[in-house]
């Protein structure tokens, strides 16, 4: 219920009145769309501009365990703040998907990258003590398993990286979501 203070009430003020609130409010939007028809028809009425977002196509993902002679590494590393205050865990897995061991690492104030490639060095170096000489590291960085597939990982870590390489048989990398 309004009140017009005594005025006629006019269709025309009411669609001018509708058409600047929603002009205006379209300035701040930040939410989606999910470009459906309904939608884009919507906005062009009211003559609100917009950009069409993305589709995203969805990601098959699915779990498989290692074969019969790997352990699993799931390997993370996360600084807060890039960089800030960073840290890295790892899980071990056998065969069976039976769990093994976990073990996390504080790594002081470095950034996501280099967080994600202690994560891999030391859960590596830490299922050495299983004599596992078969690996299966999955790691949701993809710049981290390319260095490591490239070998070109920074100075300061390329000595325990050549050591791993020399202790393991096999060493595959699996990038996981």
């Amino acid at each position: 219920m309004a009140c017009f203070q005594n005025a006629a009430v006019s269709i025309h003020f009411f669609k001018q009145r509708t058409f600047h609130l929603i002009h205006g409010f379209s300035i701040r939007l930040k939410s989606f769309m999910h470009n459906t028809s309904e939608d884009l028809e919507i906005l062009n009425c009211f003559g609100v501009r917009h950009r069409q977002v993305k589709i995203i196509q969805p990601i098959e993902c699915s779990w498989v365990p290692p074969n019969w002679d790997e352990r699993l590494l799931c390997c993370d590393g996360a600084a807060k703040g890039n960089p800030g205050r960073a840290g890295a865990g790892v899980v071990v897995r056998d065969a069976g998907c039976d769990f093994v061991g976990a073990m996390s690492i504080g790594l002081g104030r470095t950034n996501n990258f280099l967080a994600e490639l202690y994560g891999v060095i030391v859960g590596l170096e830490w299922a050495m003590k299983w004599s596992v000489r078969k690996i299966l590291v999955k790691s949701d960085s993809i710049g981290a398993i390319t260095a490591f597939k490239n070998s070109n990982l920074p100075w300061f870590a390329r000595q325990r990286w050549r050591r791993i390489q020399d202790y393991y048989v096999s060493i595959r990398f699996v990038h996981t979501y």
